[in-house]
């Protein structure tokens, strides 16, 4: 864990324990009670306030300069971090944009999965996957990665044929044999390809191989498909994840026309573990048989014993009997966000704070035995101990499983303990001992081939009993063997326990063995390596090879620290992934623990200056390279690097270092303002409300940029508010402009949107396609044509895909609704996509619906509109919702839908977040008042069931016409 940046982290087990449970809690108060339970268990020492006081005190000392964040409330403790400062994992954020791309255009889709299939390296963090505290964020990747190489494959075949697909689909199909969605998509790239009894012939086999391994049959998903094969039907690609932990599949096996996207939020995708589970089926039974009975269980337990994993194998076994399950990982989450929002999410449901919120979600989840996993409560227990109370009381049929290290005290709580693995038992040989057999399973990984001699088995009992019984430690010094022999890991486990002495008392044994195995590999490194080892903490989610060089250089080591790289990658504590980008990383315990070392030489501030640096040359590179040919490249490394900029720009903040805040902010705006990247916008909005700003010279600038975040989430008074100030201080700031413009322009001043636009056009040239846009809005069609085509030329020249695109949507906005127009909102659609360009795809696809209507295009219309309502919807951008809803408006009139063309249309103009310029109907004064409208999602589930209801008509329509008789002339 860190702190602005800087790795807290002290030395000392139950100093460290206390780091822990402060950190976790993100700046909500930890009881003392709860601190001296976690501390000292059932054995607390007679004075346990005063020890408690006396550890938080050393734990501050240990602080430096930021010792005031620790402080003393109420009856317990605080540490007073952001949200933000525990950093939640690139990968589920590129499966997160996916999953959300996936209707709208699975070709970027599949583009953002391959990213995030590329921050895995082999078995995710399998040596780590039971460290809750220190790695919690990645205990479910296990899962995710498969579930992401499913949803590849399915974007891919969404996307339209293209070589290797039928064999990547064999080759996922045989890795998990068992997994029916693998199997289903290996079936449908058969008959895309045209090998249709091929797909037939897997389906069998699958339901063979599920009877004899498992006595279990398909889900009617694979009958389905069967069905549609016969028939001589290809079916469209299966969307993984739309099983049992997802409730918009109908009951009986069919496809809901127009649902939500199973798989939206990442948080559903549950823990997966590749490797066995030793020692633990006897408590397992206990456990299931136990929810049979209860309707609350929770694994209570130490970090480190394997709660998560086996939550995750009992959530297996609930599946397997086919009744839902839903996960919801707490690990991500902070104090400060409410968890129905964060359930509503993982169900893909959307729905308004409060208690109709989880009486909804309550109504999701209360039918069919659903099994609700909630993982890692420790530092959310109260608010998950209201979230389950309310779930139960308003959901009959629910059942809870929920992990943590302290149990939520509900009434209807059945608790669980779980320990380490058990010791030797009568009658037991040593080598089937639960540890034994971890220890052996993780060295044959390291080390395949490797079979302990005579008398060696033994050897490996001692090194597991020394190190607790506990799974983490036991695969931690497993992996030594990489690199030393049995006998000398047996010696330097000894000598490591040795060394940490009374220092390194720790809670229990598993804080001994954790960081005993990590003291030991650590003192095996160099002086230099060292020193690399403890600065590369400060990149929370890893670095390139640039940085590691900038690191080396401010830290005067021969090469740029390329010879100390090499050796910590060989010692196993920095991973380095080598195709594609470079990126060298650590497992988050290894960084925690060369964090604490760190601290603990006073190298801190050195590190976080170096971060500082990097930020500021990184934010600029970005900017540089989103403005040409290469802008795919800098939408990777805003991206891949948005971890590292979120520490810095804390970090910076915290320190008054108003330079660097500024540099991340304005070198990242361009590049975020046309992505969904809502947090680099809360970066600006957090930077222009620090009153340190009104002195700094580039002030307009961050004023501009934090204008730009508010517009961009529908606040316009807000944009306005901020932009004034920072034109009022330098009339020729660019940001400020066309910040400025985009207000006018939604506050219905297109001829002012205009002129500033052309303004900011005069050194920016990148703005001619707004200002374009505005003036067809204003009524100067001549002018627009003028400032577009310039804006095409100048963007095809330089070779800038998001501009070019801008350009071309403004042409299309131009032409329509002649068909003519459709061109150019497609060419609009593509240039977006290649470079992710989110927010230009989307107002294209926008313009493109309402060109297919006018066509004639219903059907494809009303798709359109479907995809982009659920968009908005996903995003939060209203105000291109608004306009969305307003142009499907128009459709439902023209369909016959007046009634709810009309409150669409009078919500939308009763909206504060809606654009002012708007050329349809008035809404009719039948609507009533303002105060009588329904709420805005009432009104966005209306039109997607007016959507649904337009299809359902059509689909009715063509069935009558293919069902009646036809007549041969």
């Amino acid at each position: 864990m860190y702190v602005d940046g800087v790795q807290v982290e002290v030395p000392g087990g139950r100093r460290r324990a206390v780091v822990a449970l402060l950190a976790t809690a993100a700046g909500r108060v930890v009881a003392a009670d709860t601190l001296i339970d976690a501390l000292w268990g059932d054995d607390p020492p007679g004075s346990e306030r005063q020890a408690l006081h006396s550890l938080v005190s050393r734990v501050r000392g240990h602080l430096g300069d930021q010792a005031h964040r620790l402080q003393r409330d109420g009856g317990g403790y605080r540490l007073d971090l952001d949200p933000g400062e525990v950093d939640a994992g690139g990968a589920r954020w590129l499966v997160e944009q996916a999953r959300s791309l996936a209707e709208v255009d699975p070709a970027a889709a599949a583009g953002r999965y391959r990213e995030a299939l590329e921050l895995w390296r082999g078995p995710a963090l399998a040596e780590f996957a039971e460290v809750e505290a220190l790695a919690a964020d990645t205990v479910s990747l296990g899962e995710l990665h498969l579930a992401t190489e499913d949803e590849l494959l399915a974007a891919e075949l969404a996307a339209g044929p293209s070589a290797g697909l039928v064999e990547r689909a064999t080759e996922l199909a045989r890795a998990e044999p068992l997994r029916e969605s693998r199997q289903i998509l290996l079936m449908e790239a058969l008959a895309a390809e045209g090998r249709v009894a091929e797909a037939l012939r897997a389906g069998h086999e699958h339901r063979q191989r599920l009877a004899e391994e498992t006595g279990l049959e398909p889900t009617p998903a694979l009958a389905e498909l069967e069905g549609r094969l016969v028939t001589g039907e290809i079916p469209p690609p299966h969307r993984p994840g739309g099983g049992p932990t997802t409730a918009s599949q109908p009951q009986d096996g069919s496809q809901a026309r127009h649902q939500p996207d199973p798989g939206l939020a990442s948080a559903a995708v549950r823990p997966h573990f590749s490797t066995p589970l030793f020692g633990r089926d006897a408590e397992l039974d206990r456990i299931y048989s136990l929810l049979g009975r209860e309707r609350l269980v929770t694994l209570a337990g130490a970090g480190g014993v394997g709660k998560t994993r086996m939550a995750a194998a009992i959530a297996d076994r609930w599946a397997s009997s086919k009744r839902p399950v839903t996960y919801l990982g707490l690990a991500p989450v902070q104090p400060t966000d409410p968890l129905p929002e964060v359930l509503a999410g993982v169900l893909g449901m959307r729905v308004e704070p409060g208690q109709l919120q989880v009486a909804a979600i309550a109504e999701r989840l209360g039918s069919g035995q659903q099994l609700l996993v909630v993982d890692n409560c420790e530092h959310l227990v109260d608010a998950a101990r209201d979230l389950v109370d309310s779930l139960l009381s308003a959901a009959a049929d629910l059942r809870v499983l929920t992990t943590s290290r302290v149990p939520t005290s509900l009434t209807a709580e059945a608790v669980v303990r779980i320990g380490a693995l058990a010791a030797l038992e009568a009658g037991m040989a040593t080598r089937d001992r639960p540890g034994v057999r971890l220890f052996l399973d993780r060295a044959a990984r390291i080390r395949p081939g490797w079979e302990p001699g005579p008398g060696e088995v033994d050897t490996v009992a001692g090194i597991v009993d020394r190190l607790g019984r506990i799974p983490l430690a036991i695969e931690l010094a497993a992996g030594r063997l990489s690199s030393l022999s049995l006998d000398d890991l047996a010696d330097r486990v000894e000598d490591a326990l040795d060394l940490l002495g009374d220092e390194q008392p720790g809670p229990s044994a598993r804080h001994r063995s954790l960081r005993s195995t990590l003291e030991w590999s650590y003192r095996l490194l160099g002086s230099d390596e060292r020193r690399l080892f403890r600065h590369l903490s400060a990149f929370v989610d890893g670095c390139d090879l640039a940085a590691v060089e900038l690191v080396g250089s401010s830290l005067g080591l021969a090469g740029r620290g390329l010879a100390q790289l090499a050796a910590l990658v060989d010692a196993s504590v920095v991973d380095a992934e080598l195709e594609g980008d470079s990126r060298y990383t650590m497992h988050e315990p290894v960084r925690a623990f060369a964090g604490e070392h760190l601290v603990a030489e006073d190298e801190a501030a050195e590190a976080a200056s170096t971060l500082a640096a990097w930020a500021r040359n990184c934010a600029a590179e970005i900017d540089r390279l989103g403005r040409g040919p290469e802008e795919a490249v800098a939408d990777r490394r805003i991206r891949r690097e948005l971890g590292n900029f979120r520490v810095a720009h804390r970090a910076a903040l915290a320190a008054g270092d108003l330079d660097t805040a500024i540099a991340i902010t304005v070198g990242l705006d361009r590049t975020a303002s046309v992505r969904d990247l809502p947090e680099v916008w809360s970066w600006a909005m957090s930077l222009a409300a620090d009153p340190r700003l009104e002195s700094h010279p580039r002030r307009p600038e961050a004023l501009g940029a934090a204008a730009e975040a508010a517009c961009l989430r529908g606040d316009l008074a807000a944009g306005e508010r901020l932009v004034l100030p920072g034109l009022a201080l330098d009339e020729n700031c660019t940001s400020c402009q066309q910040a400025l413009a985009r207000v006018r322009m939604f506050r219905g001043e297109p001829a002012r949107a205009q002129e500033l636009w052309t303004t900011a056009a005069e050194s920016d040239c990148s703005y001619l396609g707004r200002a374009g846009i505005a003036a067809i809005y204003a009524g100067d069609l001549t002018g627009a044509r003028r400032l577009i085509e310039r804006g095409i030329r100048w963007a095809d020249e330089h070779g800038a895909p998001t501009d070019l695109a801008a350009c071309h949507y403004g042409m299309g906005e131009l032409l329509a609704p002649d068909p003519e127009a459709a061109v150019h909102y497609r060419r609009a659609v593509e240039l977006s996509r290649r470079v992710s360009s989110t927010f230009v795809e989307g107002v294209a696809t926008v313009g493109l619906a309402s060109v297919d209507a006018a066509a004639g295009r219903i059907t494809d219309a009303l798709r359109g509109y479907d995809r982009l309502v659920r968009y908005w919807q996903r995003t939060g951008n209203w105000t291109q919702q608004w306009t969305t809803l307003r142009n499907l408006a128009d459709l439902l009139a023209e369909l016959g839908d007046g009634e709810t063309a009309e409150v669409l249309v009078a919500t939308a103009s009763a909206s504060d977040e809606a654009a002012a310029i708007y050329s349809g109907p008035p809404p009719l004064t039948g609507q009533g008042s303002t105060a009588e409208l329904p709420p805005r999602t009432v009104v966005v589930e209306s039109a997607l069931g007016a959507i649904d209801s337009a299809l359902g008509a059509i689909d009715s329509a063509l069935g009558a016409i293919d069902s009646a008789p036809h007549v041969r002339t």
